[in-house]
C-alpha cells in the first residue's frame, strides 16, 4: 500500500505526526496529514472546504455536469448523426448561456433568454435546443434536483429555412451529363432515381440489387454511418426507421448505370471509395466534390468558393498554381446530395403517383411527411396544376 514501508509501517505517519480522518463527499474516510498542529487544521479546512463544495455540487450540479450525465443515459441504438446534433445543440447553443449556472437557480427566465439569444437560428436547430434542454431538467426532476421542469411548456421558434428547390429536367440532364465517367456519377443517378438517403446508398451492396426480370429494385435494408471516434464506416442493417426499410423498384437508365458499375466487379458495394471499400467521410467528400468542381462559383457552398482566378474560353478556372483543371464548370444551379432525394420526390409526384406510394417508395413513417412534400412540390407550379383541376371538372359541352 502506498505510504508504508516492508514492514507495515505508516511511512507518512512517521513524516507527517499529526493526523486527522474526514469523510469524503463518497462517504469514505481519508486521512489528513500535517507535520505541526497549525499546518493540520488550515489543511482540514481547506480538505473539508472542498468536500462541502462537491456534496453541494451533487445535489445542486451545474447545468454542464447534468448535461454531461443526460449525454451518457442516450440510448445505445441513438445514430451518430442525432449524438452530434445534441452536442452541437449543447457546445453552441446551450452551455455558452446556463453551463455554469447550478441547476436549482435556473428559472424561466434564463431559458427564455437563451432562446432569445439564439432566436436568429433555423427552426430546426431550435427544434433541438429544445429538446435537450427538455431532457436534461426531466432528468434533474426524476433525481429529485428540482420540482418543475422550467422547460416543460417550452416550444422552438427559430428561422424557417427557405425550401430548397429540386432539380428541372432540364438540370436533372445538364447533372447527368457533367458527371458521367466520374466517381460521382453512380451516386448521382441512385439519388435521382431511387430517392435513396445518402446513408442508404452509401450502405448499398450488390446482394441488395436486382437488375434482370420484368421489375428491377433495389432492396432498402442498410445503412452506412460515420460515427465520432471511429475510424472506419459502419454499416447497419437497422435503418432509420421500419418504414425506411422498402423495395424500391428502379427504371431502366437506373438499371444501366447500375449493370454498368456492376460489370466492373470494383467492390461488393455499389458505392465505394478508390480502394473498393466502403466510403469513409472523407470518401464520400471527395465523390461529391466531382460535382462541386463542376458548379460555378456562385452555386457553390460558400467555403467551397474559390478566389478569382482566371477562367479559359471553355469556362474552365485555373488551379492556385495558374493550371487549369480541364474541369468545365456547365452546373449553373445549387444542388447538394440532399437535392437528389428531392428531384426523385418531385418526379414521383408530379408523374401522378398518390400519396401512399410516394410515402412507401421514399421510405417516409409518416404520411403527413409526404404531404408536406407534395405541398410544397406544388405550390408555384400551375402549369400542373391545372392538368388535376381540369380533371376533376371536365368540361360538359355547356355554357
Amino acid at each position: 500500500m502506498p505510504g508504508l514501508c516492508r514492514r507495515g509501517v505508516d511511512t507518512l505517519a512517521v513524516k507527517y505526526p499529526y493526523q486527522q480522518y474526514l469523510r469524503d463527499e463518497r462517504g469514505k474516510y481519508i486521512k489528513v496529514y500535517a507535520r505541526t498542529e497549525a499546518e493540520l487544521a488550515e489543511k482540514v479546512k481547506a480538505r473539508q472546504a472542498e468536500i462541502d463544495r462537491l456534496i453541494m455540487l451533487q445535489k445542486n450540479p451545474t447545468v454542464r455536469v447534468e448535461a454531461l450525465v443526460w449525454m451518457k443515459m442516450q440510448p445505445a441504438g441513438l445514430s451518430a448523426s442525432r449524438l452530434e446534433d445534441f452536442d452541437l445543440a449543447l457546445r453552441r447553443h446551450i452551455l455558452p448561456h446556463i453551463g455554469d449556472l447550478h441547476i436549482m437557480d435556473v428559472t424561466a427566465s434564463h431559458i427564455a433568454a437563451l432562446m432569445q439569444a439564439e432566436a436568429h437560428m433555423s427552426r430546426s436547430m431550435q427544434q433541438k435546443i429544445v429538446y435537450v434542454l427538455k431532457g436534461i431538467f426531466a432528468l434533474a426532476v426524476s433525481e429529485g434536483l428540482v420540482s418543475t421542469n422550467p422547460c416543460e411548456t417550452l416550444k422552438a421558434g427559430g428561422k424557417t429555412v427557405e425550401q430548397k428547390d429540386s432539380l428541372t429536367p432540364e438540370q436533372r440532364e445538364k447533372l447527368i451529363d457533367a458527371v458521367r465517367g466520374t466517381r460521382a456519377y453512380t451516386f448521382v443517378m441512385v439519388g435521382l432515381y431511387a430517392g435513396l438517403r445518402t446513408e442508404e446508398a452509401l450502405g448499398l451492396k450488390w446482394d441488395a440489387v436486382t437488375l434482370d426480370g420484368e421489375t428491377p429494385c433495389i432492396n432498402v435494408r442498410r445503412k452506412l454511418l460515420w460515427e465520432k471516434g471511429k475510424k472506419e464506416p459502419v454499416v447497419y442493417d437497422d435503418l432509420k426507421t421500419t418504414a425506411a426499410r422498402r423495395i424500391v423498384t428502379i427504371p431502366d437508365a437506373l438499371v444501366e448505370a447500375l449493370r454498368a458499375e456492376k460489370d466492373t466487379g470494383a467492390s461488393d458495394f455499389v458505392i465505394h471509395d478508390t480502394k473498393g471499400q466502403p466510403c469513409t467521410q472523407a470518401a464520400f467528400r471527395a465523390i461529391w466534390s466531382l460535382v462541386e468542381r463542376r458548379q460555378l462559383d456562385e452555386y457553390r457552398p460558400k467555403k467551397r468558393r474559390s478566389k478569382a482566378r482566371e477562367v479559359d474560353a471553355d469556362g474552365n478556372k485555373a488551379n492556385r498554381r495558374g493550371f487549369h483543371t480541364g474541369c468545365p464548370h456547365t452546373l449553373d444551379f445549387a444542388v447538394t446530395p440532399h437535392t437528389l432525394r428531392r428531384s426523385y420526390a418531385t418526379e414521383l409526384i408530379l408523374g401522378g403517383a398518390d400519396i401512399a406510394t410516394a410515402q412507401y417508395l421514399l421510405g417516409h413513417k409518416k404520411g403527413e411527411t409526404t404531404l408536406n412534400w407534395y405541398v410544397k412540390i406544388m405550390q408555384g407550379r400551375p402549369a400542373d396544376t391545372i392538368k388535376k383541376v381540369r380533371a376533376a371538372f371536365p368540361s360538359s359541352g355547356g355554357n
